[in-house]
């Protein structure tokens, strides 16, 4: 029982559990108006968005690489399911939905093969196709603002439809959330994910198909990238190709800060929903203090590297009691 209690009061995710608690009850005392339940509502479904793109970003950090090209599949896939709602309003949106999720899958095999295939860097190959994809949001755009009145309601109804009270892109929030824990945790490819992650040559040489593997990861990003799309001008029901821009950072640190090494390998998603609770926190904070919104982005890159300091230092304590133990066995 005291191992257990000393275990828990270790683990990563009561160090994240104590942090969110410290951060409410800082927000709580400065900005009260902060815990209003409209506040609190909006809040969440204000970082849906962030949801979706960090559990993209997950599997393919797991692996052992990284994808930069989030954000602008979002932005295409909004922009085009956009457009296209516009010029052809008698066409049911869900048309439009599963095309823009079509494409948000080759996008991310397209990444899948630049870098498994080519054998290009994980961050260069995601960068270039970022700014390839963004430009053609662009064109699908004309470069054009999406204003709420040329997006339908039906369309819009998508996010914004309630259900037990509660706005729909909250539980496609939740629903994801569910997925992704299901796959990572209980899936024999989650577990691949996880074994690419750790070791690649060892993966391969126990008879995994690591490229596959690895392509398959990308396109599971790639396509919660073009769902986050979706609901980004289904909620905003605004858009335009520069849409999300910087997002990739807010994924990145989101996904580190729950647990996912850069190194690869690791990571739940129960560290995970912590964590998108915690930017959602300090996001709104800010937001709500005259100027402060203005030192999010160093907030956030502060995390990044706080959060890649506590991995090491949780894997080298990992390692020494690995060692310890097979000290003890000896």
């Amino acid at each position: 029982m005291k191992n257990s209690v000393k275990s828990l009061l270790r683990s990563r995710n009561s160090g994240l559990l104590a942090g969110l608690f410290i951060m409410l009850a800082l927000a709580a005392g400065i900005t009260p108006k902060l815990f209003v339940p409209s506040t609190i509502i909006s809040m969440l479904r204000n970082n849906c968005i962030y949801v979706f793109l960090a559990v993209a970003e997950f599997p393919v950090i797991i692996s052992g690489a990284i994808d930069l090209s989030g954000p602008a599949i979002l932005s295409f896939t909004a922009c085009f399911s956009a457009v296209q709602q516009m010029n052809h309003p008698d066409t049911p949106a869900i048309v439009w939905v599963l095309i823009s999720l079509a494409i948000g899958v080759a996008c991310g095999a397209v990444n899948g093969l630049l870098v498994y295939k080519l054998k290009m860097n994980p961050m260069i190959a995601t960068l270039g196709s970022q700014y390839v994809i963004r430009g053609c949001a662009f064109l699908v755009s004309n470069g054009a603002y999406i204003f709420p009145h040329q997006v339908s309601e039906s369309f819009q109804s998508i996010a914004t439809g309630k259900l037990l009270g509660f706005q729909a892109i909250l539980w496609y929030a939740v629903v994801v959330m569910i997925l992704a824990a299901i796959f990572l945790g209980r899936t024999m490819l989650g577990r691949h994910v996880y074994a690419i992650g750790s070791n690649m040559e060892s993966a391969r040489i126990a008879g995994l198909n690591t490229g596959r593997i690895s392509i398959t990861a990308y396109m599971i990003s790639g396509f919660l990238a073009a769902f986050a799309g979706v609901m980004y001008i289904a909620n905003f029901a605004t858009v335009n190709y520069q849409a999300a821009n910087g997002y990739e950072m807010t994924a990145i640190a989101i996904s580190i800060l729950g647990g996912a090494s850069v190194t690869g390998g690791k990571g739940q998603v129960s560290g995970l929903v912590l964590s998108v609770m915690m930017i959602a926190v300090i996001n709104s904070f800010l937001s709500m203090l005259p100027g402060m919104n203005l030192w999010s982005d160093a907030i956030q890159g502060l995390i990044i590297l706080v959060a890649v300091v506590l991995n090491k230092s949780l894997a080298q304590r990992e390692h020494l009691q690995e060692l310890k133990e097979q000290e003890a066995l000896l």
